[in-house]
Order: C-alpha cells, then structure tokens, then sequence
C-alpha cells in the first residue's frame, strides 16, 4: 500500500493496520481503541468516514505498538 495514492487519511489508516494485523495478531482495533484512550464505536466512526481524528488520537495511534 502506497500512502500517496490516497487522499482520505482514514483509507491509509485502514489498511496499514489491517497489513499489521497480518504480522501480529496482538494489533487489532480494540487495542488501538484503547491506547488511544478512546471507545470502539468511535473508531469506527473514524475508519467509516464519520468522524475525525484529533491531534492527540493521531499521536497515539502514530506511537501505537512502536514503543
């Protein structure tokens, strides 16, 4: 996956986990939801286009599993 072939970050944000997810089954959307202390439902919202990412969420989702 080619980050600069989308313009929707939420498209990147999708599939880069879903490749993780591949090479490491601890990595998955509850988790993230959690380390970057936010609920499910809402990352949902995130990934289906219905809401947005602020600049704390988007810090820790850069850091999650990195650390």
């Amino acid at each position: 996956m080619s980050i600069y072939n989308e313009i929707d970050y939420r498209k990147i944000f999708k599939g880069l986990i879903l490749q993780r997810k591949k090479k490491d089954s601890t990595i998955n959307f509850q988790n993230m939801a959690t380390y970057m202390r936010i609920q499910k439902p809402y990352l949902s919202k995130i990934i289906n286009g219905f809401a947005h990412m602020n600049a704390d969420h988007i810090s820790r989702m850069c850091l999650f599993k990195t650390i």
